[in-house]
């Protein structure tokens, strides 16, 4: 076998080896979307009778499901009432809840919460509150 027809075979063999480098390419990037599904949430969220507001963001961590939730409660009506925030978490194995009050007209309290495998959603959820009542529980769910 002379020189020119080893070259000639190693060119083929190279070309042959280019669809099986393509093909695991295409197998990589199919994994690529399964981390899509973890995510981030967020934004501002207002009771509906204007008791209170809550900024948040929701993130969930990609190699163990945990989901953080952090950002700031505020009391925004002058009712001489507090307001609680729960938050809820679900489609996890733990479906915990997490509360945090704001102590009055004009306060804020600042909130960082990670929970264990939360699933797929965060829900939060507010009212006003004091002994001699509680106003209307809002919620609103959000969605990795």
């Amino acid at each position: 076998m002379n020189i020119r027809s080893k070259r000639v075979k190693a060119r083929v063999a190279m070309l042959a080896a280019v669809p099986a480098v393509a093909a695991s390419a295409v197998v990589v990037g199919t994994a690529t979307p399964a981390l899509a599904a973890c995510g981030q949430v967020g934004g501002s969220f207002t009771h509906k009778d204007k008791v209170s507001r809550v900024e948040f963001t929701a993130v969930k961590n990609c190699s163990n499901n945990d989901v953080r939730v952090y950002g700031r409660l505020y009391d925004t009506l002058n009712d001489s009432r507090s307001v609680r925030l729960d938050i809820k978490y679900g489609g996890g194995t733990f479906g915990n809840d997490f509360v945090r009050w704001a102590g009055g007209y004009n306060t804020s309290t600042p909130f960082d919460h990670n929970a264990g495998d939360t699933g797929s959603y965060v829900e939060l959820c507010m009212f006003a509150y004091n002994s001699f009542g509680q106003s209307a529980t809002d919620c609103e769910p959000y969605y990795f």
